[in-house]
């Protein structure tokens, strides 16, 4: 058995040397029986899972890549971050284009499944100040068989039958359309439900030509929960999530684990700890390791959608988990937004606990050779609160908080 995360459990252990030995591709199989139709949150970019959905009869109901493989630079593991987009380890993994650069390459449909739910994206993005002009992409989400799901995002110029169903919905309800932003991109969202069957190997849509990647996410209701502390924070693709890579024949998963990793320059770098497909949840109870938010849940809230985007996590690098990272949101005070590697000698996060009497820890040195003088202090004041600021300084003697001091909840 492979210490640390469990495919199904998702219990995070820290690493205590570096890089595991290659794992065998078992550590990314699901573990948990994927027939029939299971419980969910519903409301996710896949839609529901209902009852009509058809049972599996296999645990890799996915035969065909959805990209040549030849064509696959590198498939970027799950729990990647960017803040302040992706604050948090995101639940999906991200389907390299060549060269790991934007264009427009042909998707494919891995299985056979049903297109439930589409959101129709506008979106513009403010580069150091300037808008762009409106572009449109696409989120696919398809039920497969049992609770499985899959999600394909940062797509366009659909196949002719799911255009088809598209032009059908139009003009979208007012009432599935909402605008926000994430990161510097303010997009309009429309959620449109549909029902398109693709065939395995059949020709869905193509790559956006916005970004080097396409987002690749699965999800099983049927299967094992992941246990955050607070899944009332998280929809199903975070809830029930499994690597997608696991859903493929046991062949393609031998091709396609390969390409686990990223690419430095024009580098292969592979992740070699198991799970090969990385991790999402951090959440060590009574520790600040794991995601923290910026507004508490009310209390008796059954379902609350969070906003990630202001908050922080106390994770692991998703290439090299021997690499602690600190990702920190546009809430956190005195301290810009970002991926933060903390000094070596740092007390891991899982030791950083709370007790009555709450205890400081200051982080320095995270802005390295240009800003060295960028510090971060944590305390945690309750077993799900704590209080987190950054500041210019030094660690030594321990600084106190100030009034800008936020605090961040499970």
């Amino acid at each position: 058995m492979v210490s640390g995360i469990l495919m199904g459990q998702q219990v995070y252990s820290p690493p205590t040397t570096g890089l595991h030995a290659p794992p065998t591709l078992s550590t990314f199989a699901p573990t948990q029986p994927l027939a029939g139709s299971g419980p969910g949150q519903g409301g996710t970019p896949g839609g529901p899972t209902t009852p009509s959905a058809p049972a599996c009869t296999t645990t890799t109901p996915f035969t065909v890549s959805p990209m040549p493989v030849s064509q696959i630079p590198a498939i970027i593991p799950q729990g990647n971050i960017n803040p302040s987009a992706h604050v948090m380890p995101t639940n999906h993994a991200y389907l390299g284009l060549p060269g790991l650069v934007p264009g427009q390459w042909p998707l494919f449909a891995p299985g056979d499944m049903t297109l439930t739910n589409v959101v129709v994206k506008t979106n513009t993005e403010n580069v150091n100040g300037v808008e762009s002009a409106p572009y449109e992409e696409l989120a696919l989400g398809f039920q497969v068989c049992g609770g499985i799901n899959l999600l394909f995002d940062h797509v366009n110029s659909p196949s002719a039958k799911i255009q088809a169903a598209l032009n059908a919905q139009m003009p979208y309800p007012s009432l599935e359309c909402s605008t926000g932003v994430n990161g510097t991109v303010t997009s309009t969202a429309c959620n449109v439900t549909v029902s398109v069957p693709v065939s395995a190997g059949e020709q869905i849509a193509v790559s956006s030509g916005i970004t080097p990647t396409i987002d690749f996410g699965a999800w099983n209701t049927q299967g094992a929960a992941v246990p955050f502390l607070e899944p009332r924070r998280y929809l199903d693709e975070s809830n029930y999530n499994v690597c997608p890579v696991s859903l493929f024949t046991t062949s393609l998963q031998a091709q396609l684990g390969t390409l686990l990793g990223t690419l430095q320059g024009t580098q292969f770098v592979p992740r070699t700890a198991a799970p090969v497909c990385g991790v999402i949840n951090f959440d060590v109870a009574g520790t600040v390791s794991g995601n923290w938010w910026p507004t508490q849940l009310p209390a008796g809230a059954q379902s609350v959608a969070s906003d990630e985007s202001g908050g922080a996590a106390f994770m692991a690098d998703n290439i090299n988990p021997a690499i602690p990272v600190i990702s920190l949101g546009n809430d956190i005070p005195g301290i810009p937004t970002g991926r933060y590697v903390p000094a070596a000698g740092t007390p891991a996060f899982t030791s950083i606990q709370y007790s009555v009497t709450p205890q400081m820890v200051c982080f320095a040195n995270l802005g390295g050779a240009s800003s060295p003088n960028q510090i971060l202090l944590v305390s945690m004041i309750a077993t799900d609160q704590l209080r987190i600021e950054g500041q210019t300084g030094t660690c030594s003697p321990t600084p106190a908080f100030t009034s800008q001091a936020l605090t961040v909840y499970r």
